[in-house]
């Protein structure tokens, strides 16, 4: 796309799309496929049975280590400090497995990109063992580890570059380091994959990992009082995560077995076929950055209710409703309304099809190629 490119991208990724979950790191492989150059990924060992969806220009380097992960339940002081160290032994090893494994003898004019803030101080130090130019790219989670870690705080003025998805993330930075370079690029979707169809007012759909960030028992005891209005309607989840029996403990206590379904991760074309007729699309999240499954469900034509949590606001005033977080009351009374008001939902499923053609991932990649060519020899 220019000729002033890095020759060479080095990538440190958390996840990374596979043949089972295609809708995760996408962010690392879409910029991999539109921005044609030898990318090096250093990977995050998932599941032993997923297959990584492979690109030319790729060479995987796949490090495996286990740490745990932060849910509700476990913000007691010990339980926080277990999982620290877990997450910290885990970028001592990532560290290690960049020294002894970066190819050194093609590094000059190459870019050491940073997929997730868990690898931000180790890949700062190699930044600075090999003089290479070095990028952070920060979605909703991760700016909160970095505010929550005097250390991650400390390494700011090291990265050079950062890569948001929201102009709060970027404020966040901003407020840390105030000569901090920034560019927001917002997140993206397939427009080949997500359509609309002919749309059913009984669907309802949510699709995220099941944290206690999203705030599903919002959405969940919300729905309960929906039914109220349209006894018909079927909310289905799609993601896992350590909230999983919890909620489905919930959904047992208020009886809804047969109007909330949690269907677990599936297949991206299982979830764009269910987004094509889903009615409205909800998200109930407390923490958020600019979540790609609102974007998608917007590509889909499908009209929204949302908390007000990252970016959510300001694009749900435009495509439905928009309430304060851990409020299943007003979060019920936005759906009755969306639901109810036929011809306001009618303008904001026109306005979804009118914003798709903005959400593709090459117009995405155009705005980071601008940032790879400021640290490229020209």
């Amino acid at each position: 796309m220019n000729n002033f490119l890095p020759k060479k991208i080095i990538r440190i990724c958390r996840t990374w799309p596979t043949e089972n979950y295609r809708s995760i790191g996408l962010h690392a492989f879409n910029y991999t496929k539109h921005i044609n150059i030898p990318t090096d990924i250093f990977l995050k060992k998932g599941n032993k049975n997923d297959c990584l969806i492979n690109l030319r220009n790729t060479n995987f380097k796949i490090i495996k280590y286990y740490d745990l992960k932060f849910t509700k339940k476990n913000h007691k002081l010990f339980s926080y400090l277990i999982i620290a160290f877990s997450k910290f032994l885990g970028e001592i090893i990532m560290f290690l497995k960049l020294i002894f494994f970066i190819d050194k003898k093609n590094l000059k004019y190459s870019i050491l990109h940073i997929h997730c803030a868990n690898y931000m101080i180790s890949g700062a130090i190699i930044s600075k063992i090999f003089k290479m130019p070095v990028i952070l790219q920060l979605g909703g989670t991760d700016i909160y580890r970095i505010k929550n870690s005097m250390l991650h705080r400390m390494f700011i003025k090291n990265i050079d570059y950062f890569i948001c998805v929201n102009k709060n993330i970027s404020q966040e930075i901003k407020n840390i380091d105030p000569k901090a370079q920034v560019s927001i690029v917002g997140n993206s979707v397939d427009l080949e994959i997500f359509r609309t169809a002919k749309k059913d007012p009984n669907i309802y759909t949510s699709i995220g990992s099941l944290r206690w960030q999203k705030n599903y028992v919002t959405m969940i005891k919300a729905f309960k009082i929906f039914l109220k209005r349209n006894p018909n309607a079927i909310l289905k989840i799609y993601g896992d995560g350590p909230e999983k029996s919890n909620l489905k403990e919930l959904i047992n206590n208020l009886e809804l077995k047969n109007n909330v379904l949690i269907k677990g991760y599936c297949d991206y074309e299982v979830i764009s076929k269910e987004l094509s007729k889903t009615y409205i699309y909800l998200q109930s999240s407390i923490s958020e950055g600019l979540p790609k499954s609102l974007l998608e469900g917007l590509s889909s034509g499908c009209p929204v209710v949302t908390t007000d949590a990252g970016s959510c606001k300001e694009i749900s005033e435009n495509f439905g409703f928009c309430v304060e977080k851990s409020n299943p009351t007003k979060f019920a009374k936005a759906m009755i309304d969306l639901y109810e008001n036929k011809s306001y939902w009618q303008k904001c499923h026109e306005k979804c099809l009118e914003y798709r053609n903005s959400l593709g991932w090459e117009t995405l990649t155009k705005k980071v190629i601008k940032v790879y060519n400021k640290f490229s020899v020209q």
